[in-house]
């Protein structure tokens, strides 16, 4: 999938135009402070309709901005796509073919994206809840069910919580709730986990150099035992832990405590891992769902990279430079020099000067 003509009004510093990318691998350069990232947030706000930088919808808005409005056109397999989406301090809407969209599910389908840039090395470093998202990253691209089965544990998860903190509260049909929600929860993400081992483990071989051996597994295991089904021994975990719970008054069984485990060479690469394991493990597991999406939507997505040459060494840069040029989807990339990801010759590749939010192709 392909965005052809992107539109940025009110984002951030971004300078209201509209941008046409005929090549494959748009690579946006400039110095910092300009924009680059800007505009690889607002392409990725398009896709994800969220920022990977914020949570805070208004930090979206340029200086003296009420509303910022980003449009794209995206070329599929299915032919041509118009997306929209406006934020104001309130929130988002999304618009797909200039009407809602049936579902949040539909619109994300639309223009499929996998990011890459600095922060990444907080997942291989150990940060659980990045952990998570990746995993329900991936578990969405295998079923889109598992968007609303996400808020339907978060809704009941509140309730939970609530009630904890009322001496007596009956909590059994809030604990029926996130055992339904939980075990399809956990199922989606054992299922995404299998597909994605593959490339995971493929990939981490090539850019280690055949040096280091990639695991990973979910603790607990997302696997029924004893002929019971995940839905009742997730029900059995929240019944034993119930008084620690009302004690500290949240829950603490459930998809959102569960631990993803990275391990290089039978370490957790958390503890154990060299400041080299941690950037190949980020970049595998990247670019591991970078393919996994193609296999999923059986089109490939397309790859927003933000400035590498901090997270990667010359090698990884040199690896990573392979990926893109041979990806036969779409590629954003920014870097302060072009020179850093050195392209292949054959590479389909157009150049942009960022300054003060103006994009301008070079």
């Amino acid at each position: 999938m392909t965005l052809t003509r992107f539109r940025a009004r009110g984002f951030r510093n971004l300078e209201d135009s509209e941008l046409c990318f005929p090549a494959r691998v748009a690579v946006l350069i400039g110095n910092n402070a300009q924009g680059k990232t800007n505009f690889l947030e607002a392409v990725h706000v398009l896709s994800n309709l969220r920022s990977f930088r914020t949570r805070r919808v208004g930090d979206l808005l340029g200086p003296n901005e009420e509303a910022a409005r980003l449009e794209g056109r995206v070329d599929g397999s299915s032919g041509p796509v118009d997306l929209a989406v406006m934020v104001t301090n309130l929130g988002r809407r999304a618009l797909r073919q200039g009407s809602t969209p049936a579902s949040a599910a539909e619109y994300l389908l639309s223009f499929p994206s996998v990011f890459f840039g600095p922060g990444d090395l907080d997942l291989s470093e150990g940060d659980q809840d990045l952990r998570r998202a990746y995993a329900d990253r991936a578990a969405f691209l295998w079923s889109p069910n598992h968007l609303g089965r996400m808020r339907e544990y978060g809704r009941a998860l509140k309730q939970r919580n609530a009630l904890l903190r009322r001496p007596g509260a009956d909590l059994t049909i809030w604990d029926e709730q996130l055992a339904e929600a939980g075990a399809r929860i956990r199922q989606a993400r054992q299922a995404a986990l299998e597909g994605l081992r593959p490339h995971l483990v493929s990939l981490h071989e090539e850019i280690s150099g055949g040096r280091d051996r990639l695991e990973v597994s979910w603790t607990p295991e997302a696997r029924a035992s004893d002929g019971r089904s995940l839905r009742e021994e997730f029900l059995e975990s929240l019944a034993r832990s119930r008084p620690r719970d009302r004690e500290l008054g949240f829950t603490t069984q459930g998809p959102h405590r569960d631990r993803l485990s990275i391990e290089v060479n039978g370490h957790e690469v958390r503890h154990h891992g060299s400041r080299g394991q941690h950037r190949t493990a980020a970049l595998t597991f990247k670019l591991a769902l970078l393919r996994w999406s193609a296999d999923q939507a059986g089109e490939a997505p397309a790859f927003l990279v933000d400035d590498p040459a901090p997270e990667l060494d010359p090698p990884r840069l040199a690896y990573l430079a392979t990926t893109l040029s041979e990806w036969p989807g779409q590629v954003l990339l920014t870097c302060t020099d072009a020179s850093i990801v050195p392209f292949s010759s054959s590479a389909d590749v157009a150049l942009y000067r960022v300054e003060s939010g103006r994009i301008r192709i070079s």
